[in-house]
């Protein structure tokens, strides 16, 4: 009987230790299907973009089969030059605009430093704060 008694412990022990291995390939096995899942969505995203791409090359070498000089390249290396020769004219209007301003406060600041009068407090103060001005070179 009591070798029945320990035969029964010794296959419990085993039962219970196959029980807990079999338990733990379970989870693996889950964690597995998890990132094969997550694999699977990115290869997914992937292969939209690279369609999108694939239809994007597509449609820009049909442009440029039908015109051999790749006139849709072109274009839009022209549109991005007149837009930067627009640019550079308007910051060329907006820096005379700047000069004529800067002009005018110096004229004005000029006047106000002849009519200077000792005991006035704004017209003191007024000429000093327009020698910021000279810090861009412009002399008050």
């Amino acid at each position: 009987m009591a070798a029945w008694d320990r035969l029964l412990v010794d296959n419990t022990a085993r039962i219970s230790a196959l029980y807990s291995k079999t338990y733990q390939a379970e989870r693996d096995a889950a964690e597995v299907e998890r990132q094969l899942a997550f694999v699977e969505a990115a290869q997914d995203e992937l292969e939209q973009w690279l369609d999108r791409y694939e239809r994007e090359a597509a449609e820009m070498g049909g442009a440029r089969a039908g015109d051999a000089a790749g006139a849709g390249v072109d274009l839009e290396r022209e549109r991005s030059y007149r837009l930067a020769e627009s640019v550079a004219a308007r910051l060329d209007g907006l820096n005379a605009d700047l000069a004529d301003v800067i002009a005018e406060i110096n004229d004005v600041g000029a006047r106000l430093s002849k009519v200077r009068q000792g005991d006035d407090p704004v017209s003191f103060c007024i000429p000093p704060s327009l020698l910021v001005l000279s810090w861009n070179g412009v002399s008050c």
